[in-house]
């Protein structure tokens, strides 16, 4: 997919400004011409930071977390995020989040917590992480400091 000109991104923009209700639309996904935004302020943070959706499937990855775990965006995206995770901590993982989706309760959820992550190459690493749910469709998100 060709990458829109600036002319056109802000052209773009101010047609979703124009359309966006006052109040609101933060509820709602945002208005295309605001992606390119959301991806220069995900790239810009210095934690990595992963989304996933309510089926644990990976539908954002910025370039810090990309980094962190050695994968390519390509590779994330649409992937379980048990990919990140050592297979010893697997299953305890999916039952939380199984939990946590049929309860809204959660041990982790708005804490910082270390975890072991596990790379692209197979090692293992201390990471801690923060898990804040997001009220839009269904996804939650998760800042990560790599130590």
């Amino acid at each position: 997919m060709p990458t829109p000109s600036p002319t056109q991104r802000r052209g773009a923009s101010q047609k979703a400004k124009e359309k966006r209700p006052s109040a609101g639309w933060r509820t709602q996904a945002p208005p295309a011409g605001d992606i390119h935004l959301l991806e220069v302020i995900l790239s810009a943070v210095g934690e990595g930071i992963v989304v996933i959706d309510s089926k644990s499937r990976i539908v954002i990855a910025n370039q810090e977390a990309r980094r962190i775990w050695g994968y390519t965006e390509k590779e994330l995206l649409g992937q379980p995020l048990a990919l990140l995770v050592p297979e010893r901590s697997r299953d305890s993982h999916a039952k939380g989040f199984k939990r946590y989706l049929a309860t809204g309760e959660s041990r982790v959820l708005g804490k910082r917590v270390e975890v072991d992550g596990r790379r692209k190459d197979g090692t293992e690493f201390p990471v801690e992480i923060r898990i804040e749910e997001a009220r839009l469709e269904d996804y939650v998100v998760s800042a990560l400091v790599d130590f």
